[in-house]
């Protein structure tokens, strides 16, 4: 009985809390798996699963990663070659499903990193300008080029954006030389390249002698970024994300952003994580509770959730979170793919 009266103190006490950091580091793994079925609301467009939540942005129920895993979008069909007559297989046009990032999210993200450049407040996600558009009126002497196309990259690199004012620039083949012409009449002082690009790209770029941030893949690239903040700012916290979203703290450049998956840590972040002096990590998002035991156990590191405000209208016995101002993004997209017979 006592424990659970405790148990439901803790709970009062998180949604008394409002938008703040609770340490979860000391209550058991039971007690938090309890918390986690009493306390997470997965809001839109994520949905309730296992000790915490996914996103299910086409709302069929189904966790979006299983479908993803489950799909191979990109294939495309083959022809069977016989000899020298190609022969062409009969094929059924079937509809299939896949995630792209949503049209506007390099506009909404370019506003919220110039507004931090800048030092206004709040930090909003509205769709106003483009990416160009504001690049033009910050003017910054530091800028960070990512590929048009990763969302993950530019979530990466927003806190060292932020720390360092350096403004982050979307760069593909088609942009490349717009941004060319800008940099040429900018003071450039300091140019990152964070990712992987096109060599037309790359070779457009020489020229400004460009720091290349690239070691393969999304988790060993945000290691080195994180890095980088630490020699500016050497926090012994940071943030803990998936990179499917970005939020006000996220932009804010207070600490890095290390990537974590769904339900575990790489081996190669769990390894940065054991071997740097980080001692805590806040993990952004109710719906993050139940990921809290798996980092813990994993990184042996303090982990904080950062919990949003409890809702005031709740009926439940236990009173609803409403979520952190988060802006998603992916959105779901459905095409026609004919598969071979």
């Amino acid at each position: 009985m006592k424990r659970i009266f405790l148990l439901g103190v803790l709970i009062m006490g998180i949604l008394m809390v409002g938008c703040e950091n609770v340490d979860v580091s000391q209550i058991s793994d039971q007690d938090l798996e309890r918390i986690s079925d009493k306390l997470i609301v997965c809001n839109n467009p994520y949905m309730r699963f296992a000790s915490g939540c996914c996103l299910d942005q086409d709302t069929n129920g189904i966790c979006d990663k299983d479908e993803r895993d489950l799909t191979e979008a990109e294939e495309k069909a083959e022809q069977v070659v016989s000899g020298e007559e190609k022969v062409t297989p009969p094929v059924e046009e079937t509809e299939k499903e896949y995630f792209k990032n949503t049209k506007d999210w390099q506009n909404v993200y370019s506003r919220a990193l110039y507004r931090v450049i800048k030092g206004l407040t709040p930090i909003d996600f509205k769709d106003e300008q483009n990416n160009m558009y504001y690049a033009e009126q910050l003017s910054s002497n530091n800028y960070v080029l990512v590929n048009t196309v990763d969302y993950y990259d530019a979530v990466s690199v927003a806190p060292y954006a932020a720390l360092t004012k350096s403004y982050v620039l979307f760069a593909d083949s088609k942009s490349i030389d717009g941004i060319l012409d800008f940099l040429n009449k900018q003071d450039v002082r300091k140019l990152t390249l964070y990712g992987d690009f096109e060599s037309e790209v790359r070779n457009k770029l020489d020229k400004f002698d460009p720091i290349v941030i690239n070691k393969g893949g999304k988790f060993e690239n945000n290691i080195e970024i994180v890095k980088e903040f630490k020699k500016i700012d050497d926090k012994k916290q940071a943030l803990l994300t998936n990179g499917e979203f970005i939020e006000a703290e996220i932009m804010s450049g207070s600490q890095p952003v290390i990537f974590i998956g769904q339900d575990n840590v790489l081996q190669i972040t769990r390894e940065y994580i054991t071997n740097s002096n980080i001692e805590a990590g806040i993990l952004v998002g109710n719906e993050l509770v139940g990921t809290a035991t798996v980092v813990r156990r994993q990184t042996g590191i303090s982990v904080f959730v950062k919990f949003a405000q409890g809702a005031r209208d709740s009926e439940g016995e236990v009173e609803a979170v409403e979520g952190l101002n988060m802006y998603y993004l992916t959105k779901l997209l459905r095409f026609h793919l004919k598969a071979i017979l």
